[in-house]
């Protein structure tokens, strides 16, 4: 796995790049530690083929079957509906989680998107910080959403599309890149065309 010590990832690159059907059998374990297995193969493959939807993931560049985080949205028309969002559970707390939620904004930014929805967990506090940190609201309860009945709460982040919010993913975008950088990671970027040239140095 990837070396943590204190809290620290040393002296690793991660890669960004699109997630493929060829990558699900390491991230289904992560599916499991974070959510129990909310989402089966079968759906994961049924996402990725689907026309209209988008997935990433990050990886340790020294060992490409390590699979850190993933995340993927839907987009019809004007919304973008994030589907999910995980980091495996050894490697939280270091910003990744933002990292990956900031490039899926700026995908859906790039294919037009005026605006994201998403639902998350009342007890998934950590989430919900990252969501608000990102400037998403929340909009309203779905009752028993989740298969335990737990209630989600639904997040929607408006007017996508201005120059004011691509300026917050960049300034975002620049934060988490230095918070990486100072725990002497470095990050790459593989075939990932919808995001834009600025975000590449």
């Amino acid at each position: 796995m990837f070396s943590i010590q204190s809290g620290r990832v040393n002296n690793r690159s991660l890669q960004l790049r699109p997630l493929t059907i060829e990558d699900l059998e390491q991230v289904l374990p992560i599916e499991q530690r974070c959510f129990g297995g909310y989402w089966s193969q079968s759906i994961f493959e049924t996402e990725l083929k689907t026309k209209g939807c988008y997935y990433v993931m990050l990886q340790d560049l020294h060992n490409p079957k390590n699979i850190l985080a993933y995340g993927g949205f839907w987009q019809i028309f004007e919304e973008a509906h994030l589907t999910t969002l995980a980091v495996d559970p050894q490697c939280q707390g270091i910003g990744l989680g933002a990292l990956l939620l900031g490039h899926l904004m700026t995908m859906a930014q790039n294919q037009e998107a005026h605006w994201m929805t998403l639902e998350v967990r009342p007890s998934n506090q950590q989430a919900i910080k990252l969501y608000q940190r990102y400037g998403f609201a929340e909009l309203g309860r779905r009752k028993g959403y989740y298969p335990d009945n737990e209630d989600a709460l639904l997040f929607w982040y408006q007017n996508l599309h201005l120059a004011e919010a691509e300026n917050c993913l960049k300034e975002h975008h620049d934060q988490c890149l230095a918070k990486l950088r100072a725990q002497g990671i470095e990050l790459s970027l593989k075939n990932v065309a919808y995001l834009t040239q600025g975000e590449l140095s």
